[in-house]
Formats: structure tokens, sequence, C-alpha cells
């Protein structure tokens, strides 16, 4: 997916990316976000568990550039998603 096609909205095709599941680190043929799914839902359960009885949080998307993770940040309670300026958001 170009940049300029991102811009425009469209979806990048979501089964090529899930017939890398599974395979091992050598055999993907780009880069990729390799993580055990757990830790991060824990993560976001503790800290909006911590929300619920402090202040709410921004998290920065610049820490894990996953939209998948920020989704689940804001479904879990998040006020919002923080991207810095320089990421040319549009």
């Amino acid at each position: 997916m170009t940049p300029q096609s991102r811009r425009l909205g469209q979806e990048p095709d979501r089964d090529a990316y899930r017939k890398s599941i599974g395979q091992r680190r050598h055999e993907l043929t780009t880069a990729a976000l390799i993580l055990d799914v757990n830790i991060p839902l824990q993560n976001i359960e503790t800290v909006a568990a911590w929300t619920r009885t402090h202040f709410k949080v921004r998290p920065k998307i610049k820490v894990h550039k996953c939209v998948e993770i920020a989704r689940l940040q804001v479904a879990a309670g998040a006020a919002g998603i923080g991207v810095p300026d320089h990421c040319g958001v549009v």
C-alpha cells in the first residue's frame, strides 16, 4: 500500500497480512510487528483499571505504531490517542 492510497482511506489487503500469522521470523518477507498478544491486552487492562479510579490517559501511538493496538486502547477507555506532528497525519 502506498502512502497516497492510505491517505485516500483505502484499507490494506488484510488477507495478505493474515497469511503471515504463524510463520517464523525468518519466513516473513517484510518488516512486521511480532508480539505475544496477551501482554499488550494485559497492559491495556491494567491501565484501564487504573484510569477508572484516577484520570483518563491519552496513549501515544508512536510507542507501538499499530492502529489495532490503538483501537484496543480507545475501546478500553483511553481519552484518545496522541499522534506526533511529524507523523504526517492527514
